[in-house]
This record gives structure tokens, C-alpha cells and sequence, in this order.
């Protein structure tokens, strides 16, 4: 620890994550908050009916075959990504400003979230592919960072399942790996090898969220995660992200359907 030079600026940094988010704690009463608490994920099943799922459905699958936008593609073809598609669609803008969902992540979080936009995701299986995202990773390694991820898909455990790896968005879990020279822990980018290691060596496990179309993932991606490689079929699904801040995030702009979007 004490050869650590970034142990002590980590250990204030988690300190004022803990103290913060005991502050919270009272105002979590709900059966999903109180899951986002201890575990960092919680399902709500059947959100939306499948009248509903059926046109946010046919919305994506038209944004995706558009040849006017920046829609992005990761190196095998295999992860199909429409940033900002709340702006080409009304239904989809309706789930991106659903007021339930806003006012539970708001609540977690402790903060407005002044900027938000949903990311369509369309996933088919391709050799070499990493899954969604690119394989293990956090969003935020630094502080909370919650998203809302809807299945417009049935989804096993071939087609892509969100995975997320439960108690790793806490501050003492995340003090915990840097205290044990685990550093890479708590990097964006997690290798395989560095999870292995960690489900070899806690108590850790992986919890693959096999659902309906229709079911809502709540989640803090400041806990290790990433969509499964694909086997089979197609995964489609949308994604909200939200942010305190309505500054513009220049990597989003870069990566959006039409940069012009983000003021």
C-alpha cells in the first residue's frame, strides 16, 4: 500500500463516495433502489407491453438502415450502434424522457441529470466479437454513473445477456482492489484475464440478466459489466445514458447520429 502513490488520493476520493451515498441511503425505499444499493443492478420485468416494444422495435431497425447517419459499427461488424436516437424518433424520445426512470436513477445518484440521450443497440454474432461494449469495463471508475437498458428482444444466455458483476460499484469494494494491487480493476478497460482472476479469488460471481422484451435494466456501470459475445441470433435493445452536466461530451458528439444534437 504504501509504494501505492495514488492509494491515498483513491482511499479520499472512495471516502467521499461512501459518505455521500450513506446520505442517500435513507431516501431508498423502494425494492429497486434498495437492489441498485446492495448490488448495483436491478429488473424491472415487463415495462413496456409489447404494443409498445413492437414500434420502439420498428423505430430502431429503421434509424439503423439509414444511410444519412453516423451510425457506428465496431471492427466485426457484429455491434450496431445509433447514438442519440431519441432525436429520429418520438417513441424512443418518450423511454428517454420517462419520468419513473429519471426520478429513480435522480434519487440514487443524488443530483438532477441535466443531460440525457438513449443509444439504440442492434448485436448479431460474428466471429471474433467482443460483445456489447467491447468486452469487461466500467463507464465511470471514479463515481457513480447509471443507465436504464431496455430488451426489444427475448435475450438467453447465447444472444448477448447483459452481464454485470454484483458489489464491484461500491466505493469500499473498489478502495478494496486498489488496497490489494489490483489497480486494473479499476480501470475503464478490464481484461478477461484480471476478471478471472477476481472471481477466482472473492466472492465475486457474474450475473447474466436473461429477460423478456419488455424488461428494464437499472444499473450503476461504475460496477464492472459488458454484453456477452454473441452465439446466436440478434440482441436489440436501448440504452439511456444520463449526466449531471449538460456540457457537451466530445467523445458522444464524435460517435453521435448528428453531432449538431449535442449543444
Amino acid at each position: 500500500m504504501s509504494t501505492d502513490p495514488f492509494f491515498l488520493r483513491s482511499f479520499k476520493r472512495e471516502l467521499f463516495n461512501a459518505c455521500a451515498h450513506i446520505k442517500l441511503k435513507p431516501k431508498f425505499k423502494s425494492k429497486t433502489l434498495k437492489e441498485l444499493d446492495k448490488s448495483g443492478i436491478s429488473v424491472i420485468p415487463n415495462f413496456y407491453n409489447s404494443n409498445q416494444i413492437k414500434k420502439l422495435k420498428e423505430d430502431a431497425l429503421e434509424i439503423f438502415s439509414r444511410s444519412d447517419l453516423n451510425i457506428y459499427k465496431d471492427e466485426t461488424n457484429s455491434d450496431t450502434r445509433a447514438f442519440g436516437a431519441n432525436w429520429f424518433s418520438n417513441n424512443i424520445d418518450s423511454f428517454c424522457n420517462n419520468k419513473e426512470i429519471l426520478k429513480i436513477l435522480e434519487t440514487y445518484e443524488g443530483h438532477e441529470m441535466k443531460l440525457k440521450f438513449t443509444m439504440a443497440n442492434l448485436l448479431i454474432p460474428k466471429v471474433g466479437n467482443t460483445g456489447s461494449g467491447g468486452g469487461w469495463h466500467r463507464d465511470s471508475p471514479r463515481e457513480k454513473q447509471t443507465k436504464a437498458i431496455l430488451y426489444l428482444t427475448d435475450v438467453n444466455t447465447t444472444n448477448g445477456p447483459f452481464q454485470y458483476i454484483k458489489g464491484t460499484h461500491k466505493p469500499l469494494d473498489v478502495l478494496k482492489h486498489r488496497l490489494f494491487r489490483q489497480p486494473n480493476l479499476n480501470q475503464k478497460r478490464i481484461t478477461e484475464g484480471d476478471v478471472n482472476n477476481l472471481l477466482k479469488n472473492s466472492s465475486y460471481k457474474i450475473t447474466e440478466i436473461t429477460a423478456k422484451a419488455g424488461d428494464l435494466i437499472l444499473v450503476d456501470t461504475r460496477g464492472i459489466h459488458r454484453g456477452k459475445p454473441m452465439e446466436t441470433g440478434e440482441r436489440i435493445a436501448l440504452t439511456n445514458y444520463y449526466f449531471k452536466s449538460e456540457k457537451s461530451h466530445h467523445h458522444f458528439k464524435q460517435v453521435a447520429l448528428d453531432p449538431n444534437y449535442f449543444k
